[in-house]
């Protein structure tokens, strides 16, 4: 015996209409609890907890016993100002989220109408639940019919508020056993259809305890299937501050890791900003909570539209996907490959910009002005070490506020060392253009030879003299020393 308290009742009220013995059946008018303690342990000593009667009752899978479990109904129960702890022994305590393993609820308030125990199954009308963990996580209102059993929880109608969530949805929790809420993430099966709700991600940090300590908050809606682990969204949508929204199809296979994690985007409808983007909170490599950063200059692109579909893990993937911004349309059908042998990413695909404001995104307006062009592009490696080729037609950019067309731009770099052709076709200018730069010592060196053939430089707005309209042709011949 180890002599602890299992339940400590100061005061009960319990009205009973019937009871029968022969026929194993209560029902109960009422029940009424006022700070009451409940403590449920497994000591290390033993392998079962010390309430254990309970457990069996519920876990029980022969269904060929001929012997009869208890019907216990109850009309209205109530729970005030209680305690409810849970201990096990043979599991280490965790120090962030909720601990299943350690649980201590205090000021727990409920109250339960329509109450039933039948065979192995529990069915209830809750009309609220109210508690603190002491983790952190507050749970101000929950309210829902319930039916629980050893392979499910099912809340029909279920309505959860905490001090940052608004929550409307139905939701089954199903699994093999109880014990399944050990590892929640991978062995929980979820089902719900959620209503327009509010959820902030500190709420899912005391659950899922990658993402404890982060703060975003969401409007949301859809429907959502399986374990965490490996969780699809259909017809799901999202809003978070106030420009970014999502409405597609997601899967997710290898959460809580974020590397592993293989993920399908369907992108009905996609938006965001900068600013929407640097609010939300991240965690560094040292696990502390910080925020997202982008460079300052994609504040020009203004709002962000995208339609697509992303598929793969967040660096090796395939994407296939158009982007409207405030600044013009980029559309890309591009797969990014993590190559764990030579750890490197290599990229393979295709991107088109059409009207798009460069001068306006690096700020200088004085020099370039709106693009259009196609390339082709196929290589490995962002740094110093990148080999890639790449072929180009610009329909059309503005230089100096002149428009050219007609222009194909060949190149590669490898090794450090750049290669380029560039033809440049136009009433107003003939140019063929190519060479090598070669960036892998202290200075660059260069070979670059060029024509130029009937480069009208006024018109191209190179010369701004009235009095003269020169016409340049010549052969040019660039070597480093």
């Amino acid at each position: 015996m180890h002599n602890k308290i299992l339940l400590n009742a100061p005061s009960i009220k319990v009205d009973i209409s019937e009871l029968s013995i022969k026929r194993q059946k209560i029902v109960i008018d009422k029940i009424i609890l006022k700070n009451t303690k409940i403590a449920l342990r497994k000591y290390k000593s033993d392998d079962f907890i010390n309430l254990k009667f309970i457990t069996d009752y519920f876990s029980s899978q022969d269904t060929s016993s001929q012997e009869k479990k208890w019907d216990i109904k109850c009309s209205s129960l109530k729970l005030v100002n209680s305690q409810f702890i849970y201990k096990n022994e043979h599991k280490k305590s965790i120090n962030q989220g909720i601990d299943f393993n350690n649980l201590n609820l205090s000021e727990v308030n409920i109250n339960i109408n329509d109450f039933a125990v039948i065979s192995d199954t529990v069915i209830a009308k809750i009309n609220n639940i109210s508690l603190k963990e002491q983790s952190g996580f507050v749970l101000n209102r929950l309210k829902t019919n319930i039916k629980f059993s050893s392979s499910g929880i099912d809340f029909k109608n279920l309505e959860i508020k905490t001090p940052d969530s608004d929550l409307k949805l139905d939701l089954l929790f199903a699994h093999s056993d109880l014990t399944a809420y050990n590892d929640f993430i991978h062995n929980v099966r979820i089902k719900s259809k959620i209503q327009t709700s509010k959820l902030n991600e500190k709420d899912i940090g005391y659950f899922a305890h990658a993402l404890f300590g982060m703060d975003n908050s969401i409007i949301l809606a859809g429907e959502i299937k399986g374990k965490i682990s490996n969780l699809k969204a259909k017809n799901f949508s999202f809003l978070y501050k106030n420009s970014t929204k999502f409405d597609g199809n997601i899967t997710l296979s290898g959460l809580p890791d974020i590397e592993e994690t293989f993920i399908h985007i369907a992108i009905k409808e996609f938006s965001t900003t900068q600013s929407d983007i640097e609010s939300i909170n991240i965690k560094n490599k040292d696990n502390e909570p910080t925020h997202l950063s982008v460079p300052e200059n994609l504040a020009n692109l203004g709002k962000i539209n995208v339609k697509g579909n992303f598929t793969g893990f967040y660096n090796d993937f395939v994407s296939f996907a158009d982007f409207q911004t405030g600044i013009g349309k980029i559309s890309t059908d591009i797969s990014l490959k993590n190559n764990k042998i030579k750890n490197i990413i290599e990229y393979d695909g295709k991107l088109a910009i059409r009207n798009f404001d460069i001068g306006k995104l690096i700020d200088r307006q004085d020099i370039l002005g709106k693009v259009s062009m196609s390339t082709d592009i196929k290589g490995a490696g962002f740094d110093k070490n990148v080999a890639a080729k790449l072929i180009s037609v610009i329909d059309s950019v503005v230089y100096k506020n002149y428009q050219y067309t007609n222009i194909k731009i060949n190149g590669g770099i490898k090794d450090q060392i750049v290669d380029a052709k560039l033809i440049i076709n136009n009433k107003n200018l003939n140019l063929n253009l190519e060479g090598t730069t070669d960036f892998s010592g202290k200075v660059p060196e260069f070979n670059i030879t060029s024509e130029i053939k009937n480069a009208k430089l006024k018109k191209l707005n190179l010369y701004n003299k009235d009095s003269l309209s020169p016409v340049l042709s010549t052969s040019l011949s660039l070597t480093s020393l």
